[in-house]
């Protein structure tokens, strides 16, 4: 150990010619010296260094330089700054010191002072300063900056030029932001007033927030005006002292004042030329620029707030108050506002407002008419805001109580709307979330924290380029440097910067992987060269942070943490963990490009080794073949995760195999919080499109279906805004990115758009629509799906090159022709051309792909003209000659006769429901395969090209035997033949559960999962009418055919989750319904994936059982608001109520209920639900129809 010290000693001693600062631990320079030079100093920096923690006496500074003290680690606690040598540090400080920052003085930044009163604060004090000058003429420009310790208003010649001045945060650990505003417009020839009001909040530190002790004004016209001892002060006699929240009663996460403000004191008029300042004392000068605590001036970089005008809340509001009352105003969404009031009122009345439930303001009454707008903003998470009158002592006349929207200065553009009601919901909810989440800084939350968590962070970046305007960049660019600017001496990251309270290697591998991703987006190129030294800083600490196969290992001074999920690993320290090395994958990316990007190419060369050996060792490490499975940490791991999985996915390096169990794995478990779901959703979406929506659609279920505008921290949170959980989190909009990136497929290809891709999965869906923000201008595009084709359309704006890329897969054939406006210009494998502005560009497996130049362009894919389940072709990727084939036996003869050559089939459609068996001899005989799925090239199989004869087979689940109620996944209502007749040619409806014989269906297996379905009350077939082919054809009751004819027999397919298809033999189209109103037809339409065609069974036998023995009654049913449950159990039995909505998502979590108990449903759309009761082991549901 001595020997490491001295070795330490020498290194610090080697480095002196170059040392800014010498520490001593004894007075007068005496004791152990070690020179240190600029930089940022925790604790452990200090320790290594062979400097001992609280051992600082005295120091020595040299020209040029400056040193702040911490009195705590992370640089926190009280701070004071130096730049002279000192004997002795002081009573205060002696052996106090737990960590500094060494910096250069970089010359004066102008003649403007820093002023303030003789003291340093106190925290939470307001000062109203003023300053009179006189003009020759009016300035054409006064370009002025103004930085302020904390916040400000300038008035000049009583007009407000400022409202809400300054930022709350830092641009890094010792710096402070400036502003700048012209204001000449608001001075004139002659005699000119300029009044600021000063709110410094000093105090404790939140987690982003950091405060100095000392409050301040600087402001800085040129040859106008600057701030100094000329200037007048007094502390505003209307702000009355309070006390730092504790937010949540955890400790202080924002610097929160509530802000006091009692009329009556106020000295009315002091931002007028007439005022009279006289007794006012003279400002003290603190030092000019770049002086401590302030520092160096930055730039804020980000525009002035966007003020709307004064709105009405949406209910009505009393006239009048002459007691102690509370009055709450509707706003009736979630944003950042500042409330107002307009009363005429006696003296001393209270009113405290509140917007949120971790904060407050107060306002107390002057006599007589009197408008009062509230200093901070807060955001309405109740959608309310509430005035609470106290000490009322006579009639207080409401004039008016209205809100004002203030908000981050920038315009939505982006859109998305589609045929899915809830994911418009929930894409809304998102847009909400974001916008209520940023201001000075992107927040976590902007109630309860206020915190630029980088997890939070990286997601916001991503769904900010698909809702704004390009200003949003200047934010985003803010964040990266405040992220880089405050890096720690070792090269890693704070968590929260500026603030230094937390580092979570996860959050923080996101925040760097995000770099490149966001230069794709913005082509914001100077951004990247500024960072690049910090960023190659952070790889030294990652790689020193690795094991020999250059695995990155967890940390023992990091918060290892990477979501809020369920089903979390508990890794030790020194383990490699799958999360975390697949984002140091993507790290390496973002640091390799960026190294090929400034021309640093042996920095390239060298991160790419880096990168190539962790995929060497990735699947060597996470992948469990016994699980089929990616592992949370490694092989020998026992958890299998969603999250685990899907950030393997995202590295690129599954092959079939490991892909098809990582599928598994995501379509089977719910283990993500928020925070991770998106990168979930967004690595299943390249999958298993129609997976990713249900799962979407699914998990989000009760925020999309809550009374909140906004989304929530987690997916527990009950319809309440009650608890520690926020119900507007920044993380839980990722929807709104995988939504607008992957579902609407718009991602750009190329840096700022130069070349995009509009790749669109529809997942289900069969209409939707969106405007993508780009810095080259809006993308618009839209797509729509039926069984006669599927179109694409797309408006590019100059300077791009748009891919446009038609999939195969999406109509129930493979598409065999694509036209634009109207010209075929793609034909069974063979691009055509003819339309001037669209080249070919690539064709897979699942997509053809087309390259188009700035305009509009309407593309449509046409499905192969063929009902038949089979289609063979003789080139790969569905190209070729193609001929389809109804179910059936083909002998080599009959296959020529239906045109497929002997020995000349690469590729196969092979539609769900049916499967298809290859021959390598005539007459079925020889070596086989069997097929159930498309296979777009058979090269694996050695019946490429080699087959001589083929049989096509329906194939469904065989299990099914006996009487069923069947009951649709969308509506939530029974199979019904109407009325229950039992005439022919009655037709098959949906409606409520009642257990009649009509609601019952006698299943009879045919073989290879077909089979005939009998009404059990008619003991007549289910017969799509006229054994039609068309889409929308009824479904009806008919006497079951004998021989058996096929559109009275149905393929029964498995969803996986569940849930069955019912296939028309005939058509090998499903059955489905739409609407989920009683009464709508069962009919026929192409299989799209879609909910609305999907069914469960429920033997009857055992419905109508528990029909009998019903443990609880829902009453009334229909229902418009209140139901109430009534159960029959024994008092002493648990029971516990959810409710589910027609598509088997939760609405309503569970909940402990008694009999008799009431429950308000009035928040929930329209519709059926299912009310799910569980006593004991016992469930039982009941259908509820809402009004």
């Amino acid at each position: 150990m001595r020997q490491k010290t001295i070795m330490l000693l020498l290194l610090f001693c080697t480095l002196a010619t170059h040392a800014q600062v010498v520490l001593y631990s004894d007075i007068n320079y005496g004791g152990i010296a070690i020179s240190f030079p600029v930089g940022n100093y925790r604790l452990a920096d200090m320790n290594a260094a062979g400097f001992p923690d609280d051992g600082l006496s005295s120091f020595s500074i040299p020209t040029g330089y400056q040193i702040t003290f911490f009195a705590d680690d992370n640089f926190t606690g009280k701070t004071f700054s130096s730049t002279a040598s000192s004997t002795w540090i002081g009573t205060e400080w002696n052996d106090q010191v737990t960590s500094f920052i060494v910096s250069m003085i970089p010359p004066s930044q102008g003649t403007a002072n820093w002023i303030w009163s003789p003291n340093a604060g106190p925290a939470n004090t307001w000062i109203a300063f003023r300053k009179k000058l006189s003009l020759a003429s009016k300035p054409a420009s006064a370009l002025t900056k103004i930085a302020a310790e904390n916040k400000y208003w300038l008035y000049v010649n009583n007009q407000l030029v400022v409202k809400d001045g300054g930022l709350s945060i830092r641009p890094d650990l010792v710096n402070t932001y400036y502003d700048e505003v012209d204001i000449a417009p608001y001075l004139q020839a002659g005699e000119n007033t300029i009044a600021v009001l000063v709110w410094y909040k000093g105090g404790q530190n939140g987690y982003s927030e950091r405060a100095v002790g000392n409050g301040g004004l600087l402001f800085d016209a040129g040859s106008v005006v600057v701030s100094d001892d000329t200037w007048k002060y007094s502390v505003h006699p209307s702000f009355g002292a309070t006390t730092q929240l504790i937010l949540n009663g955890q400790d202080y996460k924002w610097i929160a004042f509530p802000v006091s403000y009692n009329a009556a004191n106020e000295p009315a008029g002091w931002t007028s030329a007439g005022f009279n300042d006289a007794s006012w004392a003279t400002a003290v000068k603190k030092g000019l620029p770049p002086v401590a605590p302030w520092n160096s001036l930055v730039p804020r970089g980000i525009p002035f707030w966007r003020e709307a005008e004064l709105s009405n809340y949406q209910n009505s509001i009393p006239t009048s108050v002459t007691a102690n009352t509370t009055i709450t105003g509707t706003v009736g969404t979630n944003i950042q506002l500042r409330p107002y009031l307009h009363v005429n009122a006696p003296a001393g009345v209270k009113i405290k407002i509140t917007v949120n439930r971790h904060y407050w303001q107060e306002y107390i009454t002057k006599a007589g008419d009197q408008e009062f707008e509230c200093f901070a903003w807060q955001n309405s998470s109740n959608h309310t805001v509430t005035y609470d009158f106290s000490n009322v002592t006579g009639t207080v006349q409401i004039l008016g109580l209205k809100y004002r929207e203030s908000s981050y200065n920038v315009d939505i553009t982006g859109q998305f709307n589609s045929s899915d009601a809830s994911l418009n919901t929930l894409w809304t909810k998102a847009k909400n979330t974001s916008k209520v989440c940023m201001r000075d800084q992107y927040y976590d939350c902007p109630d309860r924290e206020r915190g630029q968590w980088w997890g939070d962070v990286s997601e916001q970046i991503l769904y900010s380029f698909y809702l704004y305007d390009s200003s949003v960049n200047k934010l985003t660019r803010k964040a990266f440097r405040e992220l880089m600017n405050t890096q720690k001496g070792n090269g890693s990251l704070y968590t929260t910067a500026p603030g230094t309270s937390f580092h979570l290697p996860d959050q923080n591998l996101a925040a760097v992987a995000m770099i490149w991703k966001y230069y794709m987006y913005s082509g914001d190129r100077a951004l990247l060269q500024e960072i690049y030294p910090q960023l190659k800083k952070y790889i030294q600490f990652c790689v020193a942070s690795s094991n020999a196969d250059g695995m990155l290992l967890l940390q023992n001074d990091a918060w290892n943490w990477i979501d809020w999920g369920t089903n979390i690993d508990p890794v030790p320290v020194g383990s490699a963990n799958t999360v975390f090395n697949a984002l140091y994958i993507s790290v390496l990316e973002t640091a390799v490009n960026t190294a090929n990007l400034l021309g640093q190419t042996a920095d390239a060369t060298y991160f790419q080794e880096l990168q190539t050996k962790v995929k060497n060792n990735f699947n060597n490490y996470f992948w469990n073949s016994a699980s089929r499975a990616y592992m949370s940490s490694n092989v020998s791991s026992r958890l299998v995760d969603d999250r685990s999985n899907a950030w393997a996915l995202s590295t690129g390096l599954a092959n079939d195999q490991q892909k098809a169990g990582a599928l598994s794995v995501l379509k089977n478990r719910n283990d993500a919080g928020p925070y991770q779901e998106m990168y979930v959703e967004e690595n299943l979406f390249k999958l298993d499109p129609t997976a990713a929506v249900t799962r979407m659609k699914n998990r989000f279920a009760p925020m999309i279906n809550s009374w909140s505008s906004t989304l929530w921290e987690d997916f527990t949170e009950s319809n309440s805004n009650a608890g520690y959980s926020s119900n507007n989190h920044a993380w839980s909009a990722g929807p709104l990115y995988v939504m607008s990136a992957y579902l609407l497929g718009i991602r750009p290809t190329q840096p700022a758009y130069a070349e995009f891709i509009f790749a669109p999965q529809p997942g289900g869906l069969t209409q939707f629509a969106g405007v993508v923000p780009s810095v080259k201008g809006n993308i618009v595009a839209s797509v729509s799906l039926d069984s006669t084709g599927f179109t694409q359309s797309l408006t590019s704006p100059s300077g791009t090159t748009a891919i446009v890329s038609v999939p195969k897969d999406v109509l129930p054939t493979l598409i065999s022709e694509i036209k634009v406006g109207g010209i075929t210009v793609w034909k069974n494998g063979t691009f055509l051309g003819g339309v001037s502005g669209v080249t070919f560009f690539q064709q897979n497996d699942v997509s053809v792909q087309f390259k188009v130049s700035p305009g509009s362009w309407e593309f449509t894919a046409l499905p192969f003209s063929s009902t038949d389940p089979v289609i063979t072709y003789v080139d790969c990727n569905y190209s070729g000659t193609a001929v389809s084939l109804p179910v059936g036996n083909y002998t080599l003869a009959q296959m020529n006769a239906k045109g497929i050559p002997d020995d000349a089939i690469s590729s196969l459609v092979v539609a769900e429901g049916y499967k298809v068996m290859l021959y390598a001899d005539d007459n079925f005989t020889g070596q086989t395969e069997t097929l159930t799925a498309n296979n777009n090239c058979i090269t694996w199989s050695a019946l490429h090209d080699k087959t001589t004869s083929i049989r096509v087979l329906t194939n469904g689940v065989t299990n099914l035997s006996g009487t069923y109620f069947i009951q649709n996944r969308a509506s939530g209502l029974q199979m019904d033949v109407n009325g229950a007749s039992t005439a022919d040619g009655a037709s098959v409806i949906h409606s409520a559960y009642n257990g009649n014989a009509n609601q019952q269906f006698i299943f009879t297996h045919l073989g290879d999962g077909n089979y005939k379905i009998l009404a059990k009350h008619s003991s007549k077939s289910l017969d799509v009418n006229g054994a039609s082919l068309l889409n929308g054809t009824n479904v009806i009751q008919y006497p079951y055919h004998d021989p058996v004819e096929s559109h009275q027999n149905f393929i029964i397919v498995a969803t996986g989750d569940g849930y069955y298809k019912m296939i028309a033999k005939h058509s090998g189209k499903v059955l489905q319904v739409n609407g989920a109103s009683g009464g709508g037809l069962v009919h026929q339409w192409s299989n799209i994936g879609q909910i609305n065609g999907q069914w469960s069974f429920t033997a009857a036998a055992a419905a109508v059982a528990a029909a009998t023995t019903s443990s609880f009654s829902v009453d009334p049913n229909p229902v418009t608001n209140m139901i109430t449950v009534k159960l029959t159990a024994k008092k002493e039995e648990k029971a516990y109520m959810r409710i589910y909505n027609a598509s088997g998502t939760l609405v309503r979590p569970a909940q402990k209920i008694y009999s008799g108990q009431q429950f308000n449903l009035s928040a929930l759309p329209a519709g059926v639900y299912i009310v799910n009761v569980t006593i004991g082991d016992k469930v039982e549901s009941k259908t509820v129809v809402k009004y």
